[in-house]
Formats: C-alpha cells, sequence, structure tokens
C-alpha cells in the first residue's frame, strides 16, 4: 500500500493506491511499475500525470512507522503497453525513481494489520519474472495466488426481481451465519479498458466484483468447510441482471474473492425484553443463515419487515423455509396493490404473520421495548430508521463502499 501525490498548476490530487504484499514491482534499482485499477474511476491522478509526469510516493509501515518517500517520473501505458509489462493488466504506471529517503519511525501513529481486503485484485508479476505462480510464492502468501471458483449450480426464482442461487464451491469454504462473500465476475462481463462509455456512463471499467450476504446456514457449524453457498438477490445491475440471465446447467464459475463481516443476530434472553430485525426487501437475507440460533417461542425476537406488494413470493417462500418465523413478525406492504395471485399468496401470508398494507412508520418502532435493534435495509431506509431509534442501541451492516 502506498499514498500517491500528483499536481498540476491548478490541481493537486494524493490518493491511496494499494493491494496484496507484491502489488508494487520493482523492475529495477531505480524503476518500479503497478497495475492501475478502476478505483472511483475517474482517474484524476493519471490526468494530472499526463500534464506533468512528476509524481511523489509514501510507503508507510504502520507497524513499526517507518515510511519511505519516493519522488520521480512516470510512464502511463495502456493497452497492450501495459499488458507487455504487467500481463493481466489494461494500464500501468511506469516510474523512474528520481529520489528516495527512508524516515524511521517517521509515523506519529502505528497500526495493526488486519485480514486483506477480498477486494484486492490478484499480484500481477512482471512478464520479465517468468513463471508467474513462482513469482508469486516469492512475495504473498498462497493463499493469494490462486483463488477458488464457484459453481452455480441451481437457480430459483422468487418474484419478478428477486431469486435465490445455490453455488457450489471445489475444497469448500469456510464461513459463519450472517457473512457475505465477494465475488469477481470479470471473467464473464470485462469487456477490457475503455475512456468513455456515453451509453451507460455508470459501467465505465466496473471491476464487476459484487457483495452478497450469504443466506444459507453453513451446515456443520464447526467452521468446518462447506460444499455449497446461497445468495438470495434482488435484480438491479449489471452483474445481478446477468446471474438472472444464466442457466444453472451452462457451468457458469466465478471467482470467490473472501468472505468476511460480523453481523451476530440474537435474540434477547428469557424475561430480558426481545431484540428487534427491521428489514427492508432482501434485507432479510442476513437473519436466513441464524434463525436456528433464535429463540422464536418465548417472545425475545420480532421482525419488522417491509417488503414491495410484487414480492409477496420471498415473503411466503421465507415463512415456508423458516416455520415459526411468522409468529415473531409484522409484514408491511408497499407500493400498489396486490392482486390476483399475489393476493393468494398474501392470504397464506396472513395465516402465518401480522400484515400491514402500507409503509413502516415511525409510530411501529417506537411501541416496541426492544434491547437491541438490527436494521439490514437499503441506504435510505436505514438511515429513517437508525433516526427514529437514535440514542437506543442499533446494529447495522451496510455495503455503501
Amino acid at each position: 500500500m502506498f499514498f500517491l501525490s500528483t499536481s498540476t498548476e491548478d490541481d493537486m490530487d494524493v490518493n491511496h493506491r494499494g493491494g496484496p504484499p507484491g502489488f508494487v514491482r520493482i523492475i529495477s534499482p531505480t524503476t518500479l511499475a503497478y497495475p492501475e485499477y478502476s478505483g472511483n474511476r475517474l482517474y484524476q491522478s493519471l490526468g494530472n500525470l499526463m500534464l506533468d509526469p512528476k509524481i511523489g510516493l509514501v510507503f508507510p509501515d504502520y507497524e513499526t512507522g517507518d515510511v519511505v518517500y519516493i519522488t520521480g517520473t512516470t510512464e502511463i501505458l495502456a493497452s497492450t503497453d501495459a499488458s507487455a509489462l504487467l500481463p493481466g493488466s489494461n494500464l500501468a504506471v511506469k516510474i523512474t525513481i528520481s529520489e528516495c529517503r527512508y524516515v524511521k519511525t517517521g509515523l506519529s501513529f502505528r497500526g495493526t494489520k488486519k485480514t486483506p481486503s477480498p477486494y484486492n485484485p490478484l499480484v500481477r508479476t512482471l512478464a520479465t519474472e517468468g513463471n508467474i505462480r513462482a513469482a508469486l510464492s516469492s512475495t504473498t502468501s498462497s493463499s493469494t495466488s490462486t483463488r477458488q471458483t464457484a459453481l452455480l449450480t441451481k437457480k430459483e426464482i422468487l418474484t419478478p426481481s428477486i431469486a435465490r442461487f445455490t453455488f457450489s464451491v471445489d475444497g469448500g469454504l469456510t464461513y459463519r451465519p450472517g457473512q457475505w462473500i465477494a465475488l469477481d465476475f470479470s471473467q464473464e462481463l470485462d469487456v477490457g479498458y475503455e475512456h468513455m462509455r456515453d451509453e451507460d456512463p455508470g459501467s465505465l471499467n466496473d471491476d464487476f466484483v459484487r457483495t452478497f450476504t450469504i443466506s444459507s446456514n453453513p451446515k456443520a457449524g464447526d467452521g468446518s468447510k462447506e460444499k455449497k453457498f446461497e445468495i438470495t438477490i434482488r435484480k438491479v445491475g449489471t452483474v445481478t441482471k446477468f446471474l438472472f440471465q444464466q442457466n444453472e446447467r451452462a457451468g457458469l464459475e466465478v471467482g470467490v474473492l473472501g468472505v468476511g463481516g460480523e453481523f451476530k443476530v440474537e435474540s434477547a434472553r428469557a424475561g430480558e425484553g426481545r431484540n428487534v430485525f427491521v428489514a427492508g426487501g432482501v434485507g432479510v437475507t442476513p437473519l436466513f443463515g441464524q434463525i436456528g440460533g433464535l429463540d422464536l417461542q418465548n417472545g425475545g425476537f420480532v421482525l419488522l419487515w417491509a417488503v414491495r406488494g410484487e414480492d409477496v413470493g420471498l415473503v411466503l417462500d421465507t415463512f415456508k423455509r423458516y416455520p415459526g418465523l411468522g409468529k415473531c413478525a409484522k409484514v408491511f406492504l408497499t407500493g400498489r396493490a396486490v392482486e390476483g395471485e399475489l393476493a393468494e399468496m398474501k392470504d397464506e401470508i396472513k395465516a402465518e404473520a401480522e400484515v400491514v398494507e402500507r409503509r413502516m412508520m415511525k409510530s411501529d418502532v417506537q411501541y416496541v421495548q426492544a434491547e437491541t435493534w438490527y436494521v439490514c435495509a437499503g441506504k435510505g431506509m436505514r438511515k429513517e430508521v437508525t433516526g427514529w431509534l437514535e440514542g437506543q442501541k442499533v446494529v447495522f451492516e451496510d455495503f455503501d463502499y
């Protein structure tokens, strides 16, 4: 990891660049190179370097406090020029060092190394380094030199825009209830670097990495590897639309970048009130893998669930898969009137849970006395609900990044 500084007459830009150990490659004692990723897709640093190739780099070591400062000049490599230097790269920056300074304990603070982000791309070694796998073994752990893949084995359409997908993982995967998984769809969807895309600017240089909550429960429960996992998702963008189009018999494989998160849901202890889970649509999915550990019989857990009327199929499927959950739930159906087949589903849901055909309101949460509130919803609803619960214990997880 390092920080990069560029400047022009009118602009100063300082940005973080990061990756696993070996992210920056040493070409010679005076030359470095690194692959340029899409980041926020603005490429301001590269624009500055095109106008003025001078660059400053800061490499901090947060554990020791030591810092390396480098200044130099850059050459921006694109397309075949980039891949000729760093195979697998569409963009790369080559740096000729002008000056380097090492400052021992130069940082005024210290940091502790955590688990690396699963979003980190694999190390891209120089073409001159020969065998890529051998080069990786000298710069990083074997866990980042190869990645697992997940094979799509089953697709279940629950509503027009929500489906459950089951994947198998060769060699198994370890996860805990409520965690998320990061999947890489770039092999299927990436078309390479593009400077502009006027017809769809939001997808320009997308890395096609997505994070989904794992909605299945690890069967072993003891940390052993699981052969399968499920995600229950809404069709909202390029990747999810692609998934909805897939036939489970077609053999789709996607990269598994990692598993993480600590969104643990608990019911209140007997005689100590109740805990409440507030969900918006598919925001209920972190609960699915944890229902087995909840007390659904003695009033220690309540589910307040806001769902679009068109998505009653998800609600009905949930209550059938998890008997007893409906008795703890209050469902708020929003949007257009529920008619026809959906109305029949709604009647089935009413046999399981309390159903209200309106938006969730402040009074709906204020009347509930809770020890802990769990909130999992879209950004707008989450902000509104957490505002209603100011001063109370609220736990939530988001993917705003």
